[in-house]
């Protein structure tokens, strides 16, 4: 079901009218964290949505997104699932929850669906593969989430001091994560930092603050 749903969404379109400057995801991992070649960017398929959504017997499908005050998606879903809407696959609904309510059921596992962003405390795919999808290590998204391999992989990887084995595992890790779509990944937000030649120290960083001012100096021989 997870599968067919991914296959139907039009996630480029609304990256483009909603989230412009961003880079479609075709990973959970951010493409600057881990080397090697990337796999393509989803495409809408509208035929395999309809034949994974009706091996699931789910067609169509009333789906449910829950969301908190304040972070109402139903215009940028009126675009995303919009080729599985026209199609008659999937009827769309959207229902807000009292924050403290919806946090304790995304912990707990008992939201059916709902939109989520994520921003890692630090610049390593641990922080996405093994935070949010190792079955030991799910305390703030409560999916549910059970690969023994994932596990292992994950596990694997974030003790090893070897960068390459590292990367391979983490490689091996987002297949399963292709495979298995415990998550639909939708974009990579890209950070952009504007300064004149006198700002010397400028460096993005990869978790927030992108940009630290404690660092930042002027330099008074430029004009």
């Amino acid at each position: 079901m997870r599968l067919g749903i991914r296959a139907g969404l039009d996630v480029a379109s609304m990256v483009e009218q909603f989230h412009p400057g961003a880079r479609v995801a075709s990973t959970l991992t951010p493409p600057s964290l881990l080397a090697g070649e990337l796999p393509p960017p989803p495409r809408t398929n509208v035929a395999l949505a309809r034949q994974l959504l009706r091996e699931a017997g789910a067609a169509p499908l009333r789906l449910e997104l829950a969301y908190p005050p304040g972070r109402n998606t139903e215009a940028e879903d009126a675009v995303l699932f919009r080729p599985l809407i026209e199609a008659g696959l999937v009827e769309l609904s959207h229902v807000e929850i009292d924050p403290t309510d919806f946090w304790q059921r995304a912990r707990e596992g008992r939201l059916s669906a709902f939109r989520a962003g994520w921003i890692a405390d630090y610049p390593d795919a641990d922080n996405f593969l093994h935070f949010l999808l190792h079955s030991g290590a799910q305390t703030v998204y409560g999916l549910g989430f059970r690969s023994a391999e994932l596990d292992r992989l994950t596990t694997e990887a974030r003790v090893s001091i070897d960068p390459e084995l590292r990367m391979s595992l983490y490689r091996q890790a987002e297949r399963i994560v292709m495979q298995e779509c415990p998550f639909i990944p939708l974009y990579h937000e890209r950070i952009y930092a504007a300064a004149s030649s006198r700002v010397q120290g400028l460096r993005l960083h990869s978790t927030p603050p992108q940009v630290r001012f404690d660092e930042l100096w002027l330099d008074a021989a430029e004009s």
